[in-house]
């Protein structure tokens, strides 16, 4: 059954991290059952809107903490 997701962000990067942790908590796997990543498990979500607020907020691009390992969301 489809299963909508509505999310409200003040900025970018406060809707960069709501899809992240509403992916976490109800995203539904997806197994890629063809190409490169084939067997892989990803999270997935059945329809999402994200409207945002103020999108001219600065910073633009979300910042996430270094010591995870991983680059900015670009």
């Amino acid at each position: 059954m489809l299963q909508p997701l509505f999310i409200k962000a003040t900025s970018l990067s406060d809707a960069w991290f709501q899809t992240l942790y509403r992916c976490v908590e109800q995203g539904r796997d997806f197994t890629i059952d063809r190409g490169s990543f084939e067997g892989q498990k990803r999270l997935e979500f059945d329809f999402i809107t994200i409207h945002i607020t103020h999108p001219s907020s600065i910073p633009l691009l979300p910042k996430v903490n270094p010591a995870l390992g991983f680059p900015d969301p670009v």
